[in-house]
């Protein structure tokens, strides 16, 4: 299983453990969405953890474009969206186990 892999799996784990908490949450207590949210969290965080296997960086780190283009600032934020190749050393991400 490649480094992507693990992150789509992380991602979509939080996801369905955290539904019957929001569900709950929506049915009878609030109390079930802070802990559904907790969960969705706690995942998020381990998808964000995987780490380019070439360069370190984290893969969930993306830098904003735009910044980099017309400032010609290097701005690193963090996003859910798991790029195929690593954005700071252009490793690709699904060829690393």
């Amino acid at each position: 299983m490649n480094v992507r892999q693990k992150a789509y799996l992380a991602s979509g784990l939080g996801v369905l453990l955290a539904f019957p908490f929001l569900v709950a949450g929506i049915a009878f207590h609030p109390i079930f969405l802070v802990v559904g949210a907790g969960v969705q969290m706690f995942f998020q965080l381990i998808s964000a953890r995987q780490k380019c296997r070439v360069c370190g960086k984290s893969i969930s780190n993306n830098p904003v474009r735009f910044l980099e283009k017309w400032f010609h600032l290097k701005l690193y934020v963090w996003t859910v969206r798991i790029p195929k190749h690593c954005t700071l050393c252009g490793a690709d991400l699904e060829k690393q186990a």
